[in-house]
């Protein structure tokens, strides 16, 4: 590898010129490939729609067309989210090798302007591949004189895969600067991306197995969304709303420094650690442990419906994601010693008096209703779909007869004083019951008569209660009656 003198001895540049041209030219194939892939599957999937136009009926509907756009193409959505991810792996793979860290820092050159230099290639090699694409794209669909697919659709596709390249791209670098190997970098870049999503569902999953009453599927619909991975797959139909936009944006800022920061204190020896810094280690350790706890005991529930099955999977999993991150970071059988397992110990101890207190219900979340008086209206349904202020939900739909001579609205929303009364009573006998009502769950010929049943109040002062159970309603028959008879 060859830099200029002026190059070395710059001290206030933003990059490396010299390094910068290094990575282009031994690297560069990181682009070109990546250009190649999004020719094929933008480009050349245009040019094969229109070969085939005349056997098809396209109208706003039917548009082929707009599906690229709307990143319903495979292998672009593949290339998306694999190919940043790869390119931080590469750019910074020195990192993993003792030899090669050595040698580059050896140079005259400051960490901040290297983990630049080499950002900077990262978004020549990521960047220019989509901007080219989307010209060429523009190109044909206007020479072509193809109808339905406007500049703003490409420019949209644009902007978008930008974001998705720089986020990806970001996040795999800063994983990068806390792990010594590259296999493990990868791996965490997906684990963090999938995290707020992938934990939020686990926590929720297990917090329903010991809480009666508990809003699962509201909740599990305002967490499944906040995993930019999940999101990017769900493009093709609901695209990034301006907030998310800039908080990607923000958080690429972010993980821009965060990955600085830690570029700058990495101290060369740990190259080929599973992880680098010291105080990342027990957070990485018990992550994994409590993650892997969640899930286990999750799939156990699931297939067995038994919370001496679910208490298995607890012990099983939190067994197997210690020690299976003991042995990663220590790349070794050998770490069955005192002082590791107590920490095993006080993990169990912590999650006993954790999972204690959801079992008897210190907080009284179970018997908690609001002061009827106090209610102002009640949604009442099987599922929380319809419900009123939702982001694709309404309260009310419209149904008009053949002769459009009237319309009719069906509301779950209730606000008459009766009613509400009604199914305040309702609410109250399932309370109640809720011993009863745990211990039926678990038994199958009760499951044909057993319904969900979503209670949601809006309150005077504005705020909202969420309730969600799975009752045998054939018990609640002289309460459902009043309701079920009710104009409203």
């Amino acid at each position: 590898m060859k830099w200029g003198i002026t190059d070395m001895k710059s001290k206030r540049s933003f990059i490396n010129a010299g390094i910068l041209r290094n990575d282009i030219k031994s690297m560069g194939w990181i682009g070109a490939a990546y250009l190649l892939g999004l020719l094929l599957s933008v480009p050349l999937q245009i040019l094969m729609i229109y070969s085939r136009q005349e056997t098809m009926v396209l109208n706003v509907l039917n548009n082929p067309y707009l599906r690229i756009f709307k990143f319903q193409v495979d292998l672009q959505m593949l290339l998306l989210l694999v190919v940043p991810v790869l390119t931080g792996i590469f750019l910074f793979r020195y990192l993993q090798s003792s030899q090669t860290v050595d040698m580059m820092h050896t140079l005259p050159i400051k960490r901040e302007i290297l983990y630049n230099t080499h950002l900077t290639a990262g978004f020549i090699f990521l960047f220019v591949p989509i901007i080219i694409t989307a010209l060429v794209s523009w190109a044909i669909i206007n020479g072509l004189g193809i109808e339905y697919v406007s500049n703003q659709a490409i420019f949209t596709w644009l902007g978008l895969s930008l974001i998705i390249n720089l986020l990806l791209f970001v996040t795999s670098v800063a994983t990068g600067m806390f792990c010594g190997m590259s296999t493990v970098q990868g791996v965490l870049t997906y684990t963090l991306l999938l995290l707020p999503a992938g934990l939020s569902m686990l926590l929720l999953h297990n917090i329903n197995l010991y809480t009666y009453g508990f809003a699962y599927d509201y909740y599990l619909n305002k967490f499944n969304n906040i995993s930019p991975l999940i999101r990017m797959t769900q493009l093709n139909y609901h695209p990034f709303s301006a907030t998310e936009i800039g908080l990607y944006l923000f958080s690429s800022l972010v993980l821009y420094l965060a990955g600085l920061y830690l570029y700058q204190r990495r101290h060369l020896e740990t190259a080929g650690n599973a992880i680098t810094f010291a105080v990342i280690r027990p957070i990485f350790k018990y992550g994994v442990t409590f993650c892997s706890m969640l899930c286990v005991g999750s799939y156990f529930y699931s297939a067995q419906h038994s919370m001496n099955w679910t208490y298995f999977g607890y012990v099983l999993g939190s067994l197997l994601g210690y020690w299976l991150s003991e042995f990663l970071m220590n790349k070794s059988l050998h770490v069955f010693k005192k002082k590791i397992t107590r920490g095993y110990l006080v993990f169990v101890v912590v999650m006993i008096v954790l999972i204690s207190g959801f079992n008897y219900d210190f907080t009284g979340y179970e018997k908690k209703l609001p002061e009827l008086a106090q209610v102002e209206s009640v949604f009442w349904n099987n599922s929380f779909f319809n419900l009123p202020g939702g982001e694709r939900n309404q309260a009310a739909y419209d149904y008009e007869s053949q002769n459009d001579r009237y319309t009719r609205k069906v509301s779950m929303e209730y606000s008459n004083p009766q009613n509400i009364a009604h199914i305040y009573k309702l609410h109250q006998a399932i309370i109640a019951n809720r011993e009863q009502e745990k211990a039926a769950a678990f038994v199958n010929n009760e499951y044909n008569s057993r319904q969900n049943l979503f209670f949601v109040y809006k309150l005077k002062n504005g705020s909202m209660i969420y309730r969600q159970y799975n009752v045998n309603v054939n018990q609640y028959a002289a309460q459902l009656k009043p309701i079920y008879e009710s104009l409203e």
